[in-house]
């Protein structure tokens, strides 16, 4: 349904999760409009050049792009209840990786430390707090 790393979408712009669920979810009228949201635009194009395929009078390309329809409003259903933070892993994971420097200048903070930080402020649950810390210790 999605591709495991962060598209290259508008250079440091967040993805909104409700947008991208709604592009979707309306994509049973107009396929591919999640797909250019989130920077996909050889996918957006395959997406609205199948769409369009319901126009031509033969039923199997007509049976494709209403599979294709399904297919959009089913992945708006899975964008718009997964968590923010699972759309963030997904689709913002460029914006939301931990970095050795702060970036308002204070002290650098070793990795943990930032997760931590994370954790206290409610940005992080506890399991996703402990399986980063992990990962984190694996690589180090």
């Amino acid at each position: 349904m999605a591709e495991s790393k962060s598209p290259a979408h508008r250079e440091g712009q967040r993805l909104i999760r409700e947008v991208a669920g709604w592009l979707s979810m309306l994509g049973v009228l107009i396929p591919g409009l999640q797909r250019f949201y989130m920077g996909h635009k050889r996918w957006g194009w395959g997406y609205l050049g199948v769409g369009l395929l319901v126009f031509i009078p033969s039923i199997p390309l007509q049976i494709l792009s209403y599979t294709l329809r399904a297919f959009c409003l089913m992945e708006g259903l899975w964008i718009l209840t997964m968590t923010n933070a699972d759309f963030d892993f997904r689709f913002n994971r460029d914006l939301i990786g931990l970095e050795w420097k702060s970036v308002e200048g204070r002290e650098s903070q070793d990795p943990e430390q930032q997760l931590e930080s994370q954790l206290k402020q409610g940005l992080i649950t506890r399991a996703e707090y402990e399986e980063r810390r992990q990962k984190i210790r694996k690589i180090s």
